[in-house]
């Protein structure tokens, strides 16, 4: 979506940029891009009331399959996170081992 939100941005960006403010391109490019934007900040509302919806029905029922499944993702991303070392006793983040190069190896 918001590959489709910057190139109507660029698009209506430059019909008005190429042509006069009386040029009936430019009226409707600044018309369609007024519109647009209610479209998509109606569209992104809807979205989060229905999922707020489906979040608020899984708290309300937390032995539900969905319920599950989001746990289940949450541990797999939580275990995709973590990197082996050779050492047992340390197990360190990939965001922790980027800084550290970024820290140590870089400076």
């Amino acid at each position: 979506m918001g590959q489709t939100l910057s190139r109507f941005g660029l698009t209506s960006r430059n019909a008005m940029l190429y042509n006069p403010p009386e040029h009936h391109v430019h009226q409707a490019a600044n018309r369609l891009s007024g519109k647009f934007e209610q479209l998509v900040v109606a569209f992104k509302e809807e979205h989060v009331r229905v999922a707020h919806r489906a979040f608020s029905n899984l708290n309300a029922n937390p032995e539900s399959s969905i319920a599950a499944m989001l746990a289940e993702r949450a541990n797999e991303d939580l275990l995709n996170s973590l990197v082996p070392s050779s050492s047992t006793l340390l197990i360190v983040p990939n965001t922790l081992l980027a800084h550290w190069e970024v820290r140590f190896v870089c400076a």
